[in-house]
């Protein structure tokens, strides 16, 4: 029996209904592609850029490097240092992963970081006469960083309890520290990212530079803190040995990844 005019307009309505939802829920969904994909390339530019910025301390002081350490391979239970300078590290539980910036980018090849469980895991370094800077120095490196409840050390040279040697790391509130002893009456300088907490479960970049007299701290290819003194001072070291993903006070083993570390005797 034909419908009458009414029942064909409630047909119409209720299809017309049913599209606009359908519609509606399509334009959801691709909103969320869209988002999605320019977040991520938004965050693999930051990464490329860190990369160049990385790349350029490396070109301009590679005849102050003094460590380097691209955490690929762990062989016969150490990891190599590439800069000629024989610092190679003892691992003790870290394993390698093939989660790196670079992969991320797309461009890892056979790269690898090396991953630490932020309870018992790390590499010792031993004490080194070459990773005792006493004017100037330069760390550089890339983390990942899965949970920082006590705060982590990602890298510590020859730094002791008594403030002496210098130190990087994430507080436990997510801000990045750098702390370098100094022979002058403050006694540590501290540089901190705060109130710039880093993200969890992303690739970072971080740089730390002392010139003598002016600490820096850069992020992702950004300078975010300095502090200066007001005249050159000289560094002071320990006898302690130097670390990756491990401190000397307290619980401060890092929970996450790290790659390519290189230190300098010299700033920037």
């Amino acid at each position: 029996m034909p419908m009458n005019l009414s029942e064909t307009l409630k047909s119409e309505r209720s299809f017309t209904l049913v599209e606009m939802l359908l519609v509606i829920s399509i334009i959801g969904i691709l909103s969320s592609f869209t988002v999605a994909s320019v977040s991520d390339y938004v965050d693999k530019a930051r990464i490329v850029k860190a990369m160049n910025f990385a790349s350029g301390i490396e070109k301009i002081m590679i005849s102050n490097q003094k460590g380097k350490w691209d955490l690929d391979v762990i062989e016969d239970g150490k990891i190599k240092d590439l800069s000629g300078q024989g610092n190679d590290g003892t691992v003790f539980g870290a394993t390698t992963t093939g989660d790196t910036p670079q992969k991320y980018v797309g461009s890892g090849g056979s790269q690898k970081a090396l991953l630490f469980d932020g309870n018992d895991d790390y590499v010792d370094i031993g004490e080194k006469p070459a990773l005792k800077p006493s004017e100037r120095m330069t760390v550089s490196l890339w983390f990942k960083v899965a949970d920082y409840p006590s705060g982590n050390a990602v890298m510590q040279g020859d730094y002791t309890t008594d403030f002496k040697g210098y130190a990087l790391g994430i507080g436990n509130d997510g801000n990045i520290f750098f702390w370098v002893s100094v022979d002058d009456p403050i006694g540590r300088i501290s540089v901190t990212s705060y109130p710039n907490p880093v993200s969890k479960n992303k690739w970072h970049h971080i740089a730390a530079t002392f010139d003598g007299s002016t600490a820096k701290l850069y992020l992702d290819s950004k300078k975010i803190k300095e502090y200066s003194l007001a005249s050159a001072v000289p560094l002071l070291g320990s006898n302690d040995s130097n670390f990756l993903g491990k401190g000397s006070w307290g619980p401060s083993n890092f929970n996450g990844m790290i790659d390519d570390v290189q230190v300098y005797s010299d700033s920037f």
